[in-house]
């Protein structure tokens, strides 16, 4: 792979800067709307999925930026290439398509859908066969991992192609795998996948810019989760320092030098927080932001340097890794999922939140899943189920209507529950609680 072919197509309007476009679109303003990690509280300026957009953009800018200075031992034309077009910039819009389609209440959403279809697909029938046994493997991963960075591709493509006519920005945001189409891209868009990576000439491997976007959103979703977590009183900064400190879970899976690099860290974080090593007030939410702004730049350098090092396995499509558990990164990675683990289990506030959330879209996905198994095919809807389908909007509709009409009808019935996440996924925080509070009959 060369960026002189990826990029072609940005070659011809290397001027076109495209991103006011995106920033208006409808898809960018709603995600104002709707929660990154927990739920949004009236007159209260809480985390929105549109902060995680713009965190992720400018991360993805800093990492690229990074590589490029970093690549003395890439060869100088492909360098040169980046350079002049910008690479950082594009990095930074591909990054805010990838991260502007995730359902309500963001990770927790992704989360509930996930596992409603893991623990329903094989209680679903159509005729006499569920559809864990008609669907095939790709066609099941599309919903029991269900992605909203894959949706992004999927929603540009079928549902406001005007933003982003440009494909090759498109493509970063999807990855292929040995079996071809991996949970990076839904099974309804592999065909235009396909088009795309063939005139790119990669074949199936990932495009070099995924790695980036990957680790942007990484990144940018733990320092959400760290920061908010303190914000929201389920853990203090004292008993964060101490769930950092707790080596003994990851240690051993650590080299010396990049486990003392995690350590000063965590050092840095106690200084911040206690304005000196020694002091016992080490409960101010404030420090973790501060601490959080120098973890995230620690983060993005290793991230470069870790693609630089690797540089040549990645354009020839060899490296297998992501770039967070690939660099010294994995030691934050581990000590990072030991706080999760450690408040998952200790806060019964936040077990209660993710039951809460799931119960709406357990309710949502009963629904309508549910409602439309029969829809467009011979056998006749009961009236139930015709007033649940009216509440999908028409464009939903249409989609599934232009994308049906030559499908078979295993395939037409995935292309009817995507077309029911294509809706739930677009709904903010507050629609979803009053279509769930109207068909129970609350209001």
């Amino acid at each position: 792979m060369r960026w002189s072919i990826l990029l072609e197509l940005s070659a011809k309007r290397e001027n076109f800067d495209i991103t006011g476009k995106i920033l208006m679109s409808r898809i960018i303003r709603k995600t104002k709307k709707k929660s990154l990690i927990f739920p949004l509280k009236k007159y209260s300026s809480e985390r929105t999925q549109y902060d995680h957009f713009i965190k992720t953009s400018e991360l993805s800018r800093n990492i690229m930026n990074r590589i490029i200075t970093y690549s003395t031992d890439a060869p100088r034309s492909e360098t040169e290439i980046l350079r002049k077009l910008n690479a950082g910039d594009l990095a930074s819009m591909s990054a805010m398509l990838g991260s502007c389609t995730m359902p309500p209440f963001g990770t927790i959403g992704e989360r509930a859908i996930q596992r409603w279809f893991s623990l329903n697909l094989d209680k679903i029938y159509y005729d006499d066969k569920s559809v864990s046994e008609i669907f095939k493997e790709n066609m099941k991963k599309d919903f029991t991992k269900y992605n909203s960075v894959s949706r992004a591709f999927r929603y540009m493509l079928r549902y406001d192609e005007d933003i982003f006519p440009e494909k090759f920005l498109l493509a970063p945001v999807s990855c292929f795998d040995g079996e071809k189409v991996a949970p990076g891209c839904f099974y309804s868009e592999a065909g235009c996948m396909e088009e795309i990576y063939d005139g790119f000439k990669v074949k199936y491997f990932r495009h070099p810019m995924t790695l980036v976007l990957h680790a942007a959103r990484y990144i940018s979703l733990v320092s959400a989760f760290l920061e908010d977590i303190i914000a929201e009183d389920f853990i203090t900064c004292r008993k964060m320092i101490k769930a950092l400190r707790c080596t003994e879970e990851f240690y051993e899976d650590t080299e010396n030098d990049e486990y003392e690099e995690f350590a000063s860290l965590v050092k840095y974080f106690e200084e911040v927080a206690t304005g000196h090593m020694y002091s016992r007030d080490i409960d101010n939410p404030e420090a973790i932001r501060k601490w959080l702004i120098y973890t995230e730049e620690v983060m993005c350098d290793m991230v470069a340097k870790t693609y630089v090092k690797n540089y040549r396995e990645i354009m020839i499509g060899k490296y297998m890794q992501n770039l967070i558990e690939g660099s010294w990164c994995r030691t934050f990675k581990l000590g990072f999922d030991n706080i999760q683990k450690k408040m998952t289990k200790l806060s019964n506030g936040f077990f209660m939140l993710e039951l809460r959330i799931g119960k709406f879209y357990d309710f949502m996905l009963d629904t309508f899943i549910n409602a439309i198994v029969y829809y467009d095919t011979d056998k006749e809807l009961d009236a139930e189920n015709e007033r649940i389908i009216k509440i999908i909007p028409e464009k939903y509709k249409k989609v599934y209507s232009e994308n049906s009409q030559k499908a078979k009808e295993h395939e037409k019935l995935y292309l009817r529950f995507m077309m029911v996440m294509d809706f739930i996924s677009d709904l903010s925080d507050d629609e979803m609680i009053e279509i769930v509070s109207v068909l129970r009959g609350e209001m």
